[in-house]
């Protein structure tokens, strides 16, 4: 049915922590006596879409997924955003949650790209590393430096508004992402998203700032370094259909990603795009589970 809603297996907390003078949103899962796992989303999304994941581990898991700075309900910062940040904010989470303890990290795109920098940097914090759809980007050259700043620049003239959308337009958005999911889920994800604006229309919660350029170029011999120092056991999920799979250049990036962190186990999704913890959060979360199991 069209009209018909999703109802989460697991009960999810909310808790509003001050991180590095930040409040941040935490979403939480499972009970705190049990082992924890730090879920960290990608662009554009928030903590609480690992939902369809904490279906099927919040039994035997402690699930502890941020809004990171400027996405869901986590304050917004005026001056846009700066990627070390995350890093710092990440290293802070572990601080408040996991203090004594190493982590099990699972990162979906740009969370996934914060969690394998970070396992680099600090390879005695982390015992299990997850990456979801992330093998870092193709490097920028240098030569577009000079654009780039330009085009940072000349972003700031402007007002960053996001458009104003119905539920059902955010429903069918999601569902471009995630063509796999339910209906019931993709509407599920485009409530979280979003919040009311005028007569029936709704707003995304992120910062449009977000949709900024960052003037800094990526550079991928300094993750490809960062990498290198992983110490954790590793696993790289991917979907079927989504990009990495499907496009050459993303092919050579996830063939170097492996060379940089060896041995590093490898699953590949069927019937699952980009948001492959959305098309198929079961068989995700049993990927997951079978390797924080070794």
């Amino acid at each position: 049915m069209m009209n018909d809603l999703y109802t989460p297996l697991a009960s999810s907390c909310t808790q509003q922590v001050d991180i590095r003078g930040l409040n941040h949103t935490i979403h939480t899962w499972g009970k705190p006596t049990n082992p924890s796992i730090f879920l960290l989303h990608g662009w554009m999304d928030n903590g609480q879409t690992f939902q369809f994941l904490a279906d099927s581990l919040a039994d035997n898991w402690y699930l502890i997924s941020p809004d990171l700075r400027g996405f869901g309900t986590t304050a917004q910062t005026p001056y846009g955003y700066w990627f070390p940040d995350y890093l710092a904010d990440f290293e802070a989470l572990l601080n408040i949650y996991a203090p004594k303890q190493t982590a099990r990290i699972v990162g979906h795109s740009m969370g996934g790209n914060i969690a394998c920098l970070y396992a680099g940097i600090r390879p005695n914090r982390i015992s299990h590393l997850v990456s979801l759809e992330s093998v870092g980007l193709p490097n920028a050259e240098p030569s577009l430096a000079p654009e780039r700043y330009a085009d940072w620049l000349d972003q700031w003239q402007a007002v960053a508004r996001f458009s104003e959308h119905t539920i059902d337009q955010l429903t069918s958005r999601v569902l471009s992402l995630g063509p796999h999911m339910s209906h019931s889920q993709a509407r599920f994800i485009a409530e979280t998203w979003s919040a009311p604006a005028i007569e029936d229309k709704r707003t995304l919660l992120s910062d449009p700032r977000h949709k900024y350029l960052n003037p800094t170029l990526y550079r991928r011999e300094e993750a490809r370094s960062c990498w290198r120092q992983i110490e954790a056991k590793a696993m790289l999920i991917t979907g079927s259909e989504s990009n990495i799979s499907c496009s050459p250049e993303l092919q050579n990036c996830q063939r170097d990603f492996k060379e940089c962190i060896p041995p590093l186990i490898e699953k590949r999704i069927p019937d699952a795009d980009h948001m492959v913890h959305w098309d198929q959060p079961k068989r995700v979360a049993d990927s997951i589970e079978s390797f924080l199991r070794l």
